[in-house]
């Protein structure tokens, strides 16, 4: 059968499309085509995706309303409201019961407190709920008695609840610890609301097929927690963990309390605690604690406020290259910004200068600094990037720096004499010579002479002008034997290239560069035929592969 036009697909097509699409949309585009795509509206078994958002207004929330009311209850499949307008009117208006019998996703936000109660006991009737998202910016009172509701719904797999406080001092009346006969079939949860320890406890004896947890507990250190035996969620897979103020000895007390058989585990911590940066302490807990971790994530954001200044880490240095981390291949990250310095834990991912599979990868060089702020010295503090650098030096040395902002030249020499392991440099931004003072040709000269030796050997540049840009740095990093351009502009390639060949093959600049990879916007083999020809014919390279991945060109040489 050959199809020329939208309209000689099948119904079967279209009710597929329309799984994707929201009823609005569908009404929209379909319903004043035809007779045939007016019908589609209106067909007993198809199943609709309701969307009313905050960017309706008043009128326009009305009108929605009063055409999904003109579909059967059991053609909703999911529904979504995102909205503050008339939101107590829009939920009447659906009036929650057992004819939505499709009913399958419920989200509901900027929910009034008091009503979710009154909305948690309609829904006990629906056969086929199986995700339910409530948000509230308001208060939550007793939020134990909101779980008991929730608990009921017979065939609910996911939950998720949202609200900027809560409150449930008698957790033990609200929500007592489960019976066996009152165990839910709820798999994913996420309790994004402050929740202490001992009130987790409680929701979780309700839920022993958890297999996906996310929890925020934001000042908890209670550490006499009275249980007399360990908390089995031998079905949980992935533990994510948002907390501030929790100290590290008391979340290492808490996750003692469990048996997990975790695979993923995530932590994002904020507060002042140099035990979180202790890498020995770490390992022996998710050795003792999830022996079959695979995937770790650890985010330890420690703010600096006024003139406080940075704590050195008392600890022995480098521990985040042992054997222990290398062989499981969890990296550390550390970024600078503003007030802040954040230390990451992630899972190895493969980096802007490992282009080449088939080279050894040396993982205990992989510590990367990531500077989004280099001034993060305010008017009104003493403290100056120099003492950002020196406390992440006292935790580790730093293998590699990306600078995602703007830097002033005489700023960027002096990070990276202060970092002289550096293996590589990223500059996602300009370099300035003119802000906030102009520095001219014989005060950088007086600064090539005098500063130690710099050992970058690999450079990223995301934008190049002028041939002098890629001269100071193979000036003040002589080592340098990668380089990749992110844009050449204005710069046209052939040109380019030719400048730089002539002055390797003349012996007067850039000896030890070996591979350049530009990125180009608009490339082809034509194009990579042309840089060929102009290498061959004008003797610029002997031993030498040119070749392209994407839109990215690699010229590397002997």
């Amino acid at each position: 059968m050959i199809i020329n036009t939208i309209e000689d697909l099948s119904n079967d097509i279209y009710y597929e499309i329309f799984e994707y699409l929201y009823f609005n949309d569908i009404h929209k585009a379909f319903s004043k085509l035809n007779n045939r795509f007016q019908q589609f509206t209106h067909l007993s078994y198809s199943k609709y995706n309701i969307l009313i958002d905050y960017t309706s207004n008043e009128k326009r929330t009305l009108k929605q309303l009063k055409r999904i009311s003109s579909i059967n209850k059991n053609q909703v499949f999911s529904l979504s409201i995102w909205t503050w307008i008339n939101n107590n009117q829009i939920l009447s208006s659906f009036n929650f019961n057992s004819s939505y019998s499709n009913l399958q996703y419920l989200i509901l936000n900027y929910l009034q407190a008091n009503s979710i109660p009154i909305i948690l006991h309609q829904l006990i009737d629906l056969p086929r709920l199986y995700s339910l998202t409530i948000q509230t910016e308001e208060k939550l009172k007793t939020f134990g008695k909101i779980y008991q509701l929730v608990f009921n719904l017979p065939n609910l797999k996911y939950f998720q609840c949202r609200a900027e406080e809560s409150t449930d001092s008698n957790i033990n009346k609200s929500l007592p610890i489960a019976l066996s006969q009152q165990i839910t079939s709820i798999k994913q949860l996420i309790i994004n609301h402050p929740c202490n320890f001992k009130q987790l406890i409680h929701l979780l004896s309700y839920t022993p097929k958890l297999q996906y947890l996310e929890y925020l507990n934001l000042n908890d250190n209670i550490t006499n927690l009275n249980i007399l035996s360990s908390i089995q969620l031998l079905n949980l897979t992935s533990l994510s963990i948002r907390s501030s103020h929790t100290m590290f000895d008391t979340l290492e007390i808490y996750l003692d309390q469990f048996e997990f058989n975790l695979k993923i585990f995530s932590i994002d911590i904020h507060m002042e605690d140099q035990n979180y940066s202790n890498a020995q302490r770490w390992e022996l807990i998710l050795q003792r604690n999830f022996p079959q971790l695979e995937e770790f994530y650890m985010k330890y954001t420690n703010n600096f406020d006024d003139n406080h200044q940075p704590l050195l880490y008392t600890g022995h240095s480098n521990e985040f290259s042992s054997l222990f981390w290398i062989q499981r291949q969890w990296l550390l990250d550390i970024k600078l910004e503003f007030d802040c310095i954040t230390y990451s834990i992630h899972p190895y991912k493969k980096r802007w200068f490992e282009y080449n599979e088939q080279e050894r990868i040396d993982l205990s060089k992989s510590k990367q600094l990531i500077l989004n702020d280099v001034s993060p010295e305010r008017s009104y503090q003493t403290l100056t990037i120099h003492h950002y650098i020196k406390q992440v030096k006292s935790i580790t040395h730093i293998d590699h720096l990306s600078i995602n902002t703007q830097i002033f030249v005489i700023k960027l020499i002096e990070i990276l004499q202060l970092l002289p392991e550096l293996d590589s440099l990223k500059l996602s931004s300009k370099i300035s010579f003119q802000k906030p003072r102009k520095v001219h040709h014989n005060e950088l000269l007086n600064i090539f002479c005098s500063i130690n030796r710099i050992n970058i050997t690999k450079l990223y540049l995301e934008k190049i002008r002028q041939m002098k840009d890629i001269s100071f740095f193979l000036t003040i990093c002589p080592l340098i034997k990668q380089i990749h351009i992110n844009n050449l502009y204005k710069i046209n390639i052939q040109s380019f290239l030719r400048l730089i060949l002539t002055q390797i093959k003349n012996q007067l600049r850039f000896q030890n560069l070996r591979l350049l990879s530009i990125r180009l916007p608009i490339i082809d083999d034509k194009i990579i035929f042309k840089l060929k020809q102009i290498i061959q014919n004008e003797y610029l390279l002997n031993d030498y592969t040119i070749k392209r991945i994407e839109e990215i060109v690699f010229l590397e040489w002997k």
